[in-house]
């Protein structure tokens, strides 16, 4: 439980960070952390482990980590790698979320007042850092699955009627 809560309780700060981060008065700031904090479905959802906080938390650090890399460019290339890279070992529907977050980030950096050579050292970097994460998640999928992916030919539409 004591993990669960740490994980809920760093995405609540990420909330406030991002806040900040993209200009919002700190009170502000502290209001969106403290709906999110207080609100039933995050509790719960925290409480009974689903994977849902994690993906939220990882998320919203890669939201940061893409607005502050002006100011932090390393500091916010290793959280945006590490959160982009683990989301999908946290559940694999977080693969979308996770191939966004990269390309926000990237986004974010190529518009960013950053000078050019800088910019794209940084930037080529962070990208061999999650194709790095990207291989050894398949890589770990395939010798536990024996395929690379979800066998969805072979089981969507199998038991329609739920049976």
């Amino acid at each position: 439980q004591m993990v669960l809560a740490a994980i809920a309780a760093a995405g609540c700060l990420g909330v406030f960070l991002l806040g900040v981060a993209v200009g919002a008065h700190r009170r502000a700031s502290l209001a969106a952390m403290l709906a999110l904090a207080l609100g039933a479905y995050w509790g719960l959802y925290a409480l009974r482990a689903l994977p849902e906080t994690l993906g939220a938390t990882l998320l919203v650090w890669t939201f940061w980590a893409a607005f502050v890399q002006g100011r932090r460019p390393w500091l916010s290339l290793l959280v945006a790698a590490l959160a982009c890279g683990f989301l999908p070992y946290g559940h694999t529907r977080f693969v979308p979320m996770s191939l966004m977050g990269i390309g926000w980030y990237g986004l974010m950096g190529l518009l960013g007042r950053e000078a050019w050579p800088r910019k794209i050292g940084r930037l080529v970097l962070f990208t061999l850092l999650c194709a790095a994460t990207y291989y050894l998640y398949y890589a770990i999928q395939r010798q536990l699955y024996g395929t690379s992916s979800y066998a969805v030919a072979a089981l969507l539409f199998s038991y329609p009627m739920g049976g």
